[in-house]
């Protein structure tokens, strides 16, 4: 068995967001083998660079000319090579100083991060712009010899496992696939969901603006509602009402899960997740329902004889 070697490395993610959209700081090649790939700043951690913030903040402004200031820890990622492998911790910042600067061989830009992670040349550090919604990354990437993916594996399968131990498998027939649904079953769950499952006021403008997008992309918003919930344990709408308002709808979609960059087994736990949420929310429904019943119920018995 070959032990490939392990090397330690730090990435940072500089965002900034303009009046509509959301930009990240990028590295873009100009020399003849990797033109026009995209890349994110990051280096390899050597023994004379122990920390990895100020390591963040350094090498960054060795390959982009720019300063940043308070990098926040987000995670860790793992690249398999088949030579080495990479551990990365992952930062972002959103102050800086200076401009990004420009050489020979490649160039500091601002670019959307939709753009960055739709670019047809990109080495697996942009791939970690789906993930830094997250609260934290928890990733491991496996490369060929070409940097080509094999697959990519997020540690929070293991808190699915969890969920279905606890859960309860085929009880009603509400574990429907969400494809099953009807285009009017869907709208109204979604609906539904937006209003109750909000901790914050919703105004007329708010639901005029999700009903709106309802119809455009019923089946973008039911993944981002699965990818809360395999995130962040939560069902609630209180995020994307968020980023409704301010202006940002498709940068948080952008971030939803993407099945078909699981691996097989992890992909039907996926799916089973999606049946279930989806059964969540008839399931509150219902309870909705049979809560209202009750206390219609509870006021009619207590009203006297002489007034029914």
């Amino acid at each position: 068995m070959v032990v490939r070697p392990r090397k330690k490395a730090v990435m940072t993610f500089l965002l900034r967001d303009t009046l509509r959209k959301s930009e990240v700081l990028v590295i873009k090649y100009k020399n003849e083998e990797d033109k026009d790939y995209l890349d994110i700043p990051g280096k390899e951690i050597t023994e004379a660079k122990i920390n990895s913030v100020e390591t963040s903040k350094w090498d960054f402004y060795e390959e982009t000319g720019m300063f940043i200031k308070d990098p926040i820890y987000k995670g860790n990622v793992i690249i398999e090579k088949p030579k080495e492998i990479l551990d990365i911790d992952i930062y972002i910042a959103t102050k800086y100083e200076e401009k990004p600067k420009e050489s020979e061989d490649k160039k500091a830009m601002w670019m959307s991060v939709e753009k960055a992670i739709l670019s047809d040349k990109t080495y697996p550090s942009v791939e970690i712009l789906n993930f830094l919604a997250k609260d934290q990354i928890k990733v491991i990437m496996e490369l060929d010899e070409n940097n080509k993916f094999i697959k990519i594996t997020e540690k929070w399968f293991t808190k699915i496992i969890f969920y279905f131990i606890i859960l309860p498998q085929g009880s009603d027939n509400m574990e429907k696939k969400w494809e099953e649904y009807t285009i009017e079953e869907k709208r109204e769950l979604l609906i539904y969901w937006f209003s109750h499952f909000s901790g914050m006021p919703i105004s007329g403008v708010d639901s005029n603006q999700f009903k709106a997008l309802v119809d455009e992309r019923p089946d973008q918003l039911f993944d981002h509602i699965v990818t809360n919930f395999v995130y962040n344990t939560s069902m609630q709408s209180d995020l994307l009402l968020v980023f409704m308002r301010d202006n940002r709808v498709d940068q948080i979609l952008s971030h939803s899960i993407k099945p078909e960059k699981l691996t097989e087994d992890s992909k039907e736990s996926y799916y089973r997740i999606r049946e279930f949420v989806a059964g969540e929310i008839v399931r509150e429904q219902i309870r909705e329902l049979e809560a209202a019943l009750e206390a219609a119920e509870k006021a009619f018995d207590e009203t006297p004889r002489m007034h029914r």
